[in-house]
């Protein structure tokens, strides 16, 4: 470009004014291509679409509304008009294609629906007018679909993208298009021959967010969220030029170019548009007015203006634009309102000549002629000064060329990834997945930031990270529930992490590429994975990530240590990604099928176990569909309001008053540390060790046969195994004391927290809603040893406890009583990470919390494919709330599960292990006897599943936490010796 335009004349300085800023929506004017114009004889029109719900169309020269059209759904993302001016349509979230005839009304005013275009897998992102009979549309599920306006049906569909489809553009003459995906290419097709796809063009190394034919139709420019704008060459094949700000701090929206071709303009992430000339590559400025990152640009078919719209609530007093003096809607006692700005652009702005002249020696292969292509608007002549060889307009350029020009296609994961035990000759046939056989992958990560298989690319990851651009909030999606905040303010202190894992089995090998190709897929097809939490005002809020990045890793450390590594390590709240996923093969089984653990970690303020559960589901489903050669697509999941909160009135708002009060009592005034230790026979952690919080897990599984027999008998005693299993803790937490301390108690009062899934109060309709929808209920009992003297007597407390518990949750519906109270109540965990830092004891209110996340079988059924989930552990560090111990019980593959979460800053290892083992032995002796068998017996090792995620012995060297000043038999050695 430099050597061909070296004589070329400097494009004479000239800046855009703002001359209208239409006004009138109430709520952001949303991504993608949200708004079109419409050229007649006499107006000149725009429609802008919004999270309102309303299309506006606008008369441009007055600024006023000519009609306003009230849509179905507020998600709307893309709007489009007809060439003729006749009709609008719009598309979002709803999965569908509207189309409006604004010259015919209804009899509120508003313009009649005139087809609605189903059969969408996905959101719309970008629609486009052939002409009245025909329309074009992208989609969220990667494909393109031509329409017939006039029957409703399709026409024929245009597969090819591996990603969803964000943006499109019409050539001049209508019969071609190109689309731009978050794949990172621009795909090029003739509607006259739909069957395969034209051009491909890469290069970019992040989602391709705009694409704008040039006015002659042999170009092509972009913008994308590789903080760079480019320009495409269509006969070359090749991109011939590309345009950054002087601070590449942001992404591009938008681009679009001048009727000329000779000026691009682009809306960026950092509230600005940035415009270039496209021929000497020289940054000419940016406007700014506006507030928030502008999501779209519109250029008229004349030429004469272009429009911009923004997410900004502009502050009218704080608006540079002309018309600041209008007054806009008020909230709360500032002045908001979003924002459609038009700029004019004076003379000589838009009359500027186009000569774009290239060439495509720099990329073509060795012996290709060197050609220097003309890229002209009909009707403008190149500038006088500017002699090159020009050649006529070519056909496509040749196989050869092209290919020489792509990248090759991904290669199978090779680093980072545990030796594979040899294949037989059967599995050489799946040594490279479907996920990535181009074309037709329906996903390809390869090249993002996460992609570790180089060294080097890594440090470019780490500097691309570290970026305001990639971390940057986006939309604003609502204020956190009670729950969520308690949660959020843990994550802010390191706690509150959830981890849950799932050993895999497969008939074919688990390639790490296709587990975080299928992980990526899921996260972009569900919202709260693409979220952080911001302050906003006096409470945090979700917001909306900018880029939806795949925190994904192969671990080579043994299987718990991978799982505390990411149990562990502390989320940045406010830049996100609040969730992280780890693989960790495990080589081939005894039947020789292949083996591995995922663990998928999420920030507890967005998930519980029944969230855990489908993330999961949908994860392996993916999986199972890539390896049998079909594509799963998980459906569209947007984050859930805060319904918890909103069936609170005014009697539960009272009972959390009275629950916060209590709450606060009992961990001070009530000194209730003393009854979780009572009266110091129970040893706390050391100094040394409640400095540091870490959470550490014990496991058991029993067999399907012990698990059978144990519904059996819960049955037969008119309790559930939930209730059992809070009656056996209750009696394993008074014996653990007995244990250590000399006399044993007779009797405890102990305080046991259930954990309770919200769903049972939801209206059918949100009982699959995701996020963290969970509360409190807490049952006080007072214990004594004659309760495990024998079977009948703990049976008995079970049934108390169930009793007790139906009320709770059915009569009383305590856990929505107790909810409001979280919010003062989270003040509980700075208090304690301050007590942990000064290595002083921590505040308990309980004794342990019980999680109860039932049967899985239902939940985690991914369908029929190779890979199936045979065993499952989920946890929590919690660290600095008010308990000691967390208890973790599911059903799942016909197997009972129990999972011990202790602490660090509250209990020691032996003491854990103790509470543990009687507690297990307790539900054993119950399954299999129906009472408690002080003598133990061979019935105990048989009804344990011994394949299951703690390998670990309950040696103490095993564990690195244990004190030997704090083990049971020391301490009775130690009264031995104190007796004599």
């Amino acid at each position: 470009m430099e050597g061909v335009l070296g004589d070329l004349a400097d494009m004479p300085r000239s800046r855009p004014s703002c001359k209208k800023m239409c006004k009138g929506h109430l709520n952001k004017v949303n991504n993608r291509v949200v708004h079109d114009w419409t050229d007649s004889v006499v107006r000149l029109h725009l429609v802008s679409g919004s999270l309102d719900g309303k299309l506006i169309i606008w008369d441009i020269y007055t600024g006023n509304k000519t009609q306003i059209i009230p849509l179905m759904s507020s998600w709307v993302m893309s709007v489009a008009f007809s060439s003729s001016g006749n009709f609008v349509a719009s598309g979002g979230m709803d999965n569908q294609c509207t189309i409006h005839d604004i010259n015919n009304r209804d009899s509120t005013g508003a313009a009649k629906v005139a087809r609605e275009l189903v059969g969408y897998e996905g959101f719309l992102s970008s629609i486009r007018f052939l002409d009245d009979s025909n329309i074009i549309t992208g989609s969220g599920d990667m494909k393109v679909i031509h329409w017939d306006f006039n029957t409703g049906k399709k026409v024929t569909e245009f597969f090819g993208h591996s990603g969803d489809v964000a943006t499109m553009s019409l050539a001049p003459d209508n019969n071609t298009f190109v689309t731009g995906s978050v794949d990172r290419t621009m795909k090029l097709w003739d509607v006259r021959e739909p069957d395969t796809c034209k051009q491909t063009f890469w290069g970019h190394t992040s989602d391709v967010n705009s694409v704008y034919f040039h006015p002659s139709g042999h170009a092509i420019a972009t913008g994308s969220e590789d903080k760079t704008a480019r320009l495409w060459d269509i006969r070359s094949d090749q991109q011939i030029a590309e345009y950054k700000p002087p601070t590449a701090n942001s992404g591009f929206t938008s681009c679009v170019l001048s009727a000329s071709g000779r000026i691009i303009l682009c809306g960026s992430d950092d509230n600005t548009i940035h415009y270039w000339d496209t021929m000497k590559g020289a940054h000419q400025g940016q406007l700014q007015g506006h507030e928030n990152r502008i999501t779209s640009l519109a250029m008229s078919g004349s030429g004469i203006a272009f429009a911009s719209c923004s997410w900004d609530m502009n502050r009218v007093k704080s608006t540079q634009y002309p018309l600041s003096s209008e007054r806009g809607r008020t909230c709360a006692g500032l002045i908001l309102l979003p924002v459609l700005t038009c700029f004019l652009p004076p003379s000589p702005f838009h009359l500027l000549p186009s000569c774009i002249a290239t060439t495509a020696a720099a990329a073509m292969p060795p012996g290709t002629t060197k050609l220097v292509y003309e890229v002209l608007e009909p009707g403008v002549k190149p500038l006088a000064g500017l002699a090159v060889p020009v050649v006529p307009p070519c056909p496509p350029p040749l196989a050869q060329a092209k290919e020489a020009l792509k990248p090759p296609p991904p290669r199978p994961y090779t680093q980072n990834s545990a030796p594979e035990p040899p294949h037989t000759p059967q599995d050489d046939s799946h040594g490279s997945s479907w996920l990535h056989e181009p074309p037709d992958c329906p996903f390809d990560l390869h090249g993002s930031p996460f992609d570790t298989r180089q060294e080097a690319h890594g440090k470019r990851a780490v500097e691309h990270l570290s970026s305001g651009s990639e971390h940057c909030g986006g939309a604003w999606l609502r204020a956190l529930s009670k729950m969520e905040l308690l949660m959020a303010v843990g994550g802010y202190f390191g706690s509150l992490n959830t981890v849950q894992a799932v050993r895999l089995s497969a008939t074919q090998p688990i390639l790490p590429q296709d587990v975080r190709a299928a992980i990526t897929l899921v996260a972009r097809r569900t919202e709260l994975l693409q979220t952080c939490v911001s302050w906003r005002w006096a409470w945090p809020w979700f917001r909306r990530r900018l880029h939806i990045a795949a925190p994904f890793r192969v671990a080579r450390e043994p299987l718990m240590e991978a799982y505390y590594n990411i149990l562990e390590v502390p989320y940045d709240m406010s830049r996100g990604p609040l969730w992280r996923a780890c693989l960790v093969p495990e080589g081939r089984g005894a039947a020789g099928e292949h083996r591995a653990v995922l663990m998928i970690a999420v920030h507890h303020c967005l998930n519980d176990g029944y969230t855990n559960a489908v993330l999961f589901r949908e994860v392996i489903s993916v999986l199972n569909g890539a390896m049998q050669g079909r594509r799963h697509l998980p459906p569209l999941r947007p984050l859930a309001p805060a319904i918890a909160d909103q069936l609170l009135g005014p009697r539960e708002l009272l009972a959390a008053a009275a629950f916060t009060v209590y709450k606060f009592f009992t961990p001070t005034l009530g000194r209730f540390n003393s009854k979780v230790y009572f009266k110091g026979a129970v040893p706390r952690p050391s100094a040394r060790h409640a400095r540091t919080a870490r959470t550490r897990v014990l496991h058991a599984e029993m067999t399907e046969e012990a698990t059978t027999q144990l519904r059996r008998r819960c049955r037969e005693a008119g309790v559930t195994v939930h209730a059992l299993l809070c009656a056996a803790a209750q009696v394993a937490i008074l014996h653990t004391a007995g244990a250590f301390g000399r006399p044993p108690p007779n009797e405890a009062l102990v305080r046991v927290f259930n954990c309770v899934n919200l769903r049972r109060y939801f209206r059918e309709e949100d009982r699959e809603a995701l996020g963290c929808l969970i509360s409190i209920e807490e049952e006080e009992t007072r214990v004594m040893l004659q309760d495990a003297a024998s079977g009948d007597a703990l049976w008995e407390l079970a049934r108390r406890g169930y009793a007790a518990l139906k009320v709770s949750l059915e009569e009383e519906r305590r856990p929505l009583r107790t909810l409001a109270a979280f919010t003062p109540v989270s003040l509980l965990i700075p208090v304690n990470y301050l007590l942990t830092r000064l290595g002083l004891p921590n505040l308990n209110d309980n004794h342990v919390i019980t999680t109860n996340m039932g049967d899985l079988r239902p939940l985690l059924h991914p369908g029929e494919g190779p890979v199936k989930p045979t065993h499952m552990m989920r946890c929590v560090s919690d660290a600095y709330t008010g308990h000691p111990y967390t208890l973790v019980v599911q059903t799942f593959a016909g197997r009972f599960s129990v999972t011990l979460e202790y602490y660090s800053t509250k209990t020691t290892p032996a003491v854990a292990r103790t509470f543990f083992t009687t507690l297990i032995n307790l539900m054993l002796d119950l399954a299999i006897t129906g009472a408690p068998a002080p003598g133990g017996g061979p019935h105990r090792a048989a009804a344990l599943h011994h394949d299951k995620f703690c390998p670990e012995t309950d040696d103490p060297d095993h564990d690195p936490d244990h004190d030997p000043d704090q083990d049971p038999d020391h301490h009775h050695h130690h009264h031995q010796e104190k007796a004599r």
